[in-house]
């Protein structure tokens, strides 16, 4: 009799933008800026992919149409002197907010894209979005960028905007 191979899914966590309750990093969050979480570490072996479930509350001002909220990947080494994906920023120990053009350009060059929410011109809405990151290492960030004409809305909790993720670990059965 064959064996298979199925997924098993840890309990959903969510990633701390400046207290995973509130978000701050994420709610108000500028337009043509990047805010990432702090990081999420792991003992090897770790989890051979992750799955990241976003939702994204727009403004009151009608975004852009065809705008993008673009998610990345910012992978480290766990060296005592780390590497770590993008501009050589505080994206070590916490959250941030980064907004000058030219790191932000900097930050989405090197970092990893996941993926992207294209939303459309209705305000006040929340967007939500899942995806799969595999190999996220034993040490990650996800980084955002807000590519939608507006600030994101003010709020926390399920009203504002967050990630949740939890791992897939494949177990034969």
């Amino acid at each position: 009799m064959p064996n298979e191979i199925l997924s098993k899914f840890s309990a959903s966590a969510a990633l701390d933008f400046d207290g995973a309750s509130t978000n701050a990093c994420i709610n108000s969050l500028a337009a043509a800026a990047v805010c990432w979480c702090a990081p999420v570490t792991d003992a090897s072996p770790c989890p051979p992919a992750i799955m990241l479930h976003a939702w994204i509350h727009v403004h009151s001002t009608a975004p852009t149409a065809n705008g993008t909220v673009e998610f990345y990947l910012l992978r480290a080494d766990d060296n005592a002197t780390e590497i770590r994906d993008g501009e050589a920023i505080a994206v070590t120990t916490d959250h941030g907010i980064y907004t000058t053009a030219a790191g932000v350009a900097r930050l989405r060059n090197e970092a990893e894209f996941i993926g992207a929410i294209v939303v459309d011109a209705t305000t006040d809405i929340t967007y939500q979005k899942s995806f799969v990151v595999n190999e996220p290492g034993t040490d990650w960030n996800v980084m955002i960028y807000n590519g939608t004409g507006q600030i994101f809305r003010a709020q926390s909790g399920s009203t504002g905007s967050g990630i949740n993720w939890r791992s897939i670990i494949p177990e034969v059965q």
